[in-house]
């Protein structure tokens, strides 16, 4: 069983070697949603760099367009046959609080279609975002390649190691490798000692060690399982993207204040128009002509008081229109700016 257990992970990895020889990628410029510019030129360092490390896998660089393909996988596709790649990787960074999405799509040349797409959080220092790119790139680009390892110590030789089932070999026993990141379940069986059975996290890249001790007849385990340094889209599912700071925003928030002053300060015209209005109507008297006709008289000794009043009066109601019209059309622009900013399509 541990001779074809082993023949079985050989044939595998060559399998997975010969999948990606002569395999080129080439990056497309993220596109940030929201994200500062600085941060999605880090991630896509990152990103060269990682794709650089991938077993049979080559990075080239192609000459920057000046035209952007956006999501046309057919322009990519024309752009990385242009370049001589066999593979395009292109995406987006959107920002989520303190935190960023990293949405990834590999394009395949040839058949000028998407080939898979990956989703991963990422948060962090630098150490956890090359972590999160890392566990991205792969399970993009060469998700054969996307494993862990178990090594299982036990001082007492003999003991047979199962890992789901399927015999690994007998202790003394190197490192388990080409596991899937997840639990897997670890059994260990010695002749005179119960078995020990247990779920162990194998994490991406790293080694996770199990070292055994007998007590009497029953095992004793302590399992050293190196920190996860990213959340698995498989167990978290990624939250919505929410933007980040944007010129449009910041023009619809301008166009809002400058709405709401406008009104306030019509508001208060038309309050000094009202003022003026009662003032005037103090300073008149009710008269009758010879026909018996009522009308309004302004008291001879208030006529200076009452020309200054009508004079402040159509002052008031002039400039309180004014600024109703400069509210109302700062508030139209200030919706419209908010409704594009909300709708808008991903900056380049």
């Amino acid at each position: 069983m541990a001779l074809s257990m082993v023949a079985v992970l050989v044939i595998g990895s060559l399998a997975g070697a010969a999948q990606t020889e002569g395999y080129t990628v080439a990056i497309e410029p993220l596109k940030s949603l929201g994200s500062d510019q600085e941060i999605v030129d880090r991630l896509e360092a990152i990103l060269r760099q990682e794709v650089s490390r991938l077993r049979g896998v080559s990075y080239k660089q192609c000459p920057t367009a000046a035209d952007r393909c956006g999501d046309d996988v057919a322009c990519l596709a024309g752009r990385g046959g242009s370049c001589g790649v066999k593979k395009m990787v292109f995406g987006t960074v959107a920002t989520l609080g303190r935190s960023y999405v990293l949405d990834l799509k590999l394009i395949d040349v040839r058949s000028r279609a998407e080939e898979r797409r990956h989703t991963q959080p990422l948060a962090g220092d630098q150490s956890v975002l090359i972590e999160g790119v890392r566990v991205a790139v792969t399970r993009l680009i060469v998700p054969e390649q996307y494993l862990g390892a178990l090594e299982v110590r036990f001082e007492q030789p003999g003991a047979k190691v199962f890992v789901d089932g399927v015999d690994a070999g007998t202790t003394p026993l190197g490192a388990i490798q080409n596991l899937t990141p997840g639990p897997h379940e670890l059994r260990v069986v010695l002749a005179g000692a119960q078995d020990f059975t247990r779920s162990v996290e194998v994490s991406f890249g790293r080694t996770t060690l199990v070292n055994l001790s007998l007590k009497g007849t029953i095992f004793d385990a302590s399992i050293e399982t190196p920190a996860t340094a990213v959340v698995e889209p498989a167990n978290q599912a990624a939250p919505p993207t929410r933007r980040g700071t944007s010129p449009w925003l910041a023009s619809g928030i301008a166009a809002a204040a400058t709405s709401a002053v406008a009104l306030v300060a019509s508001g208060i015209c038309f309050g000094v128009y009202g003022y003026n209005w009662s003032e005037m109507e103090g300073m008149t008297d009710k008269a009758r002509r010879t026909d018996g006709t009522e009308i309004t008289v302004v008291k001879y000794e208030r006529a200076p008081d009452y020309n200054q009043a009508y004079d402040q009066m159509y002052a008031a109601w002039n400039m309180g229109f004014g600024l109703a019209a400069v509210g109302a059309v700062a508030a139209i622009a200030g919706a419209g700016l908010f409704t594009w900013y909300l709708l808008r399509p991903g900056e380049e």
